[in-house]
């Protein structure tokens, strides 16, 4: 008898109607918690699941950042909200280390006082683990519900391409990134297009989204990082920084190939 956390039944029902077919399991001890994960070879999503019927109809542009995770707007520059607002809180983001950042620090500082190989050091550690945890688990399961909100309720979505690894050499937002899990949030959405049939588009890495003025397509080189507002000196339009930068991708083509 094994005791599960969280239901089984999408699982049971799969086996039961032979649409998932699995080959082996996996049982590890991640993050405080025992995980089974159960490998196999599944049927596709239900026609109905994948039907872009109800959905928001234009392509719609994701502008991820640190001070904000995620802002979300179509090519008509109308910004879309979740209705749920715990998704709205999300999208401002979940920042789970700088919210348990005082407690992480008074654990890691109670169990430095301990003598090592003690029980009051396997103590400690185990509370610090648990702590980290929770952290994880938290971010992990804002982010799940978010990118599933993005799958199911837009037919075309517009990423951009964030070179995360580099921008983790800028110490002063480092742990920031970190924090906010962009790459994770980029891994989720990409396979979750695919279970729900939504079109995922990847705009080029060079495309410069937040510097380009999405009326008049002027490139604004002086734009500094603690802009928050976009304010374009050809035509004089303000916009949020990220509204801004998420109308353009929404409007992103790739470009033409030549010859």
């Amino acid at each position: 008898m094994v005791r599960v956390r969280e239901t089984t039944r999408p699982v049971q029902r799969l086996l039961a109607k032979g649409r998932f077919h699995p080959h082996f399991a996996t049982v590890a001890y991640r993050h405080g918690r025992w995980q089974i994960s159960i490998t196999g070879v599944a049927a596709s999503f239900h026609p109905a699941r994948r039907d872009p019927a109800g959905r928001h109809p234009r392509p719609v542009g994701v502008d991820l950042g640190v001070r904000r995770l995620a802002t979300v707007a179509d090519a008509s520059a109308v910004r879309i909200e979740p209705e749920d607002r715990s998704l709205q809180a999300t999208m401002k983001g979940v920042k789970a280390v700088r919210v348990a950042q005082r407690r992480l620090r008074r654990v890691n500082q109670a169990r430095a006082r301990t003598k090592p190989d003690s029980q009051g050091r396997a103590n400690a550690t185990r509370r610090l683990t648990r702590l980290h945890s929770q952290v994880t688990w938290r971010r992990r399961d804002a982010l799940a519900k978010l990118t599933t909100w993005l799958a199911t309720t837009h037919t075309t979505v517009v990423l951009e391409d964030l070179n995360v690894a580099g921008m983790f050499a800028d110490r002063r937002i480092a742990r920031h990134l970190g924090d906010a899990a962009l790459g994770e949030l980029r891994r989720l959405v990409t396979y979750k297009s695919a279970w729900y049939g939504t079109r995922l588009v990847v705009a080029d890495r060079w495309f410069a989204s937040s510097r380009t003025c999405s009326a008049c397509r002027r490139i604004h080189r002086d734009l500094r990082r603690s802009d928050q507002v976009f304010r374009c000196p050809a035509c004089g339009l303000e916009a949020d920084r990220d509204v801004n930068a998420a109308v353009n991708l929404a409007r992103w083509q790739p470009p033409a190939l030549s010859g």
